[in-house]
């Protein structure tokens, strides 16, 4: 569909079609792909004043910048941008809250990291994307914060059950490796 966007050159078309592309690119090997989409679907959606395009293509951007490690220069942007997209688009609010679940714990601090994290399923429950995405960030979240507690063994049926739902994710047979 992207491709067909593309040689019709109509930025509605083309909106759309990035859209649905960022979703579909989602995944962990992704993020160079995740950064290109990323910026066209932001050059596409400034032309339309589209918002919720704006919203995605930053949720993309940054979920891309988290994946190879890169510094995370536009994250207040994407933070407040989101905040006000929020208000009218269930993904939007939905990435938000995630991002706002993630940054105590990169930053390690896990006193504010476990008040985020109380507040995260809620959030979740609203997200309409990937789903497979959404129901890996609360487990991994709370992997780690209870990681950096020495807390493992607590999360070990929710990492049992993630390692199950998602075996395609060689990251959660390792994190049950770890919690046992």
């Amino acid at each position: 569909a992207l491709s067909e966007a593309h040689e019709t050159r109509d930025d509605l078309a083309m909106g759309t079609a990035l859209k649905a592309a960022c979703l579909a690119a989602a995944r962990p090997c992704d993020a160079e792909r995740q950064l290109e989409l990323a910026a066209e679907l932001a050059t596409v959606s400034e032309r339309l004043g589209d918002e919720e395009g704006a919203a995605t293509a930053l949720c993309t951007r940054r979920q891309a910048e988290l994946q190879i490690g890169a510094d995370r220069p536009h994250e207040t942007q994407a933070q407040i941008r989101l905040g006000a997209t929020a208000a009218t688009h269930a993904a939007a609010r939905s990435y938000y809250e995630i991002w706002s679940a993630g940054g105590p714990i990169l930053t390690g601090d896990l006193a504010a990291a476990e008040v985020e994290l109380a507040n995260l399923p809620a959030a979740m429950a609203g997200y309409v994307g990937n789903v497979s995405f959404i129901h890996a960030v609360y487990p991994s979240y709370l992997f780690t914060v209870r990681w950096m507690q020495g807390r493992l063994a607590e999360v070990l049926p929710l990492v049992a059950a993630a390692a199950e739902a998602m075996a395609e994710l060689a990251t959660w047979t390792s994190a049950l490796a770890m919690a046992r």
